[in-house]
């Protein structure tokens, strides 16, 4: 987005109209930016002439991740920060009792979608990764992404657990270095469920000092055992009302965890075939990754991607990760017809085995 302005120069008044472009390149090799033109007309001694002006076409070399890089993902940034906080203070965490822990990315010089997902191994919890929401903003003369993401966590047992640190590897473009982000560790106290107050039943009867029990020809332990056979029953009432009110919680969770996933397979399966279609071999290929990723998938590379899959499919990923990295221009000329094809007839199975594979174990396990 320009800005238009006027000034003078040598006494003669001029109209500017002054452009910042933003360019991120994809793949390594030569990269040829062409000539900005500019037509229009200007007068002149009273008469209106033409203008037409070129600027000289600009090559640039587009270097490959250096060597001292060793993150997954490759993320060259002027500064990258963490944010984080939590639904619940650290002192209120209870077994089987969900919250979140919201993770917010911001870095200097990159757009939103180059940020990653995280995924946190976090013994003692059960964890569930939300697809982040991401977005690229306009800072002074260059870019801003931010990347929003919620995990849910739920405690699965009692005492003194560690939420684990968050760390995310960087190249600092101004220093020219690889760098962490980090977010510490918390130790975190968890506290049983309140089960027993759930479970306090008061006797039916009472007895007196010196009462007589009316109907009485069998004495009063006739009626204590009648009392204590009725609070049996209603103690076992109340176990099997708490562990169906689990079992619901557990459902609940589940049931949102496969809307979720299906929603994110159907948003990755739109951009891929809009991909295909522009044939677009950046687009395509962080639409297969956010496929992958939506599937639960153990791919976080593009040849990874195609091994998932097999098949013909695997055969043209293949073919679109050559001409990412061919370093020439292949990716200019990549037709997407033959991916699409090959993927059209993925099904979201896997979708249902991922969530499925993720409910609760009991809370209290017999």
């Amino acid at each position: 987005e320009g800005k238009s302005y006027r000034t003078k120069v040598n006494g003669k008044s001029y109209h500017l109209y002054d452009a910042t472009y933003l360019v991120y390149p994809q793949v390594r090799g030569k990269l040829v930016i062409d000539k900005i033109r500019i037509n229009g007309n200007y007068l002149r001694g009273g008469r209106r002439r033409s203008i037409n002006k070129a600027s000289e076409e600009t090559r640039i070399q587009v270097l490959p991740p250096p060597a001292a890089f060793t993150g997954d993902r490759w993320l060259p940034a002027g500064r990258l920060q963490i944010r984080e906080s939590l639904t619940h203070k650290l002192d209120e965490l209870q077994v089987g009792k969900p919250f979140t822990r919201r993770v917010t990315l911001v870095a200097n010089g990159v757009v939103g979608g180059q940020l990653p997902q995280l995924k946190l191994d976090s013994p003692g919890f059960k964890t569930y990764e939300n697809t982040p929401k991401r977005e690229s903003k306009t800072e002074g003369d260059g870019m801003v992404g931010v990347s929003r993401q919620e995990i849910v966590m739920i405690p699965t047992e009692v005492g003194e657990l560690v939420l684990p640190e968050i760390r995310v590897p960087w190249w600092n473009t101004r220093s020219k270095k690889m760098e962490w982000a980090t977010s510490p560790a918390k130790t975190v106290a968890v506290a049983d469920a309140p089960v027993d107050a759930l479970l306090t039943v008061e006797a039916p009867v009472s007895f007196a000092d010196g009462s007589e029990i009316p109907g009485g020809g069998d004495g009063p332990w006739v009626w204590v055992s009648a009392a204590l056979g009725a609070l049996w029953f209603l103690t076992g009432a109340a176990w099997a009302g708490q562990w169906m009110m689990l079992r619901r919680r557990r459902t609940r969770v589940v049931e949102h965890k496969k809307e979720e996933a299906a929603a994110s397979v159907r948003a990755a399966r739109r951009h891929l075939r809009a991909a295909c279609k522009d044939n677009d071999a950046s687009a395509a290929r962080s639409a297969l990754l956010e496929w992958a990723h939506a599937l639960n998938a153990p791919a976080d590379r593009l040849s990874a991607v195609g091994e998932y899959f097999g098949g013909e499919a695997a055969v043209q990923v293949a073919a679109l990760n050559r001409s990412l990295y061919s370093g020439g221009g292949e990716a200019a000329q990549w037709d997407g017809a033959a991916l699409w094809a090959a993927c059209a007839d993925w099904k979201e199975a896997p979708v249902e085995k991922s969530v499925e594979s993720s409910v609760l174990r009991p809370l209290n396990p017999t």
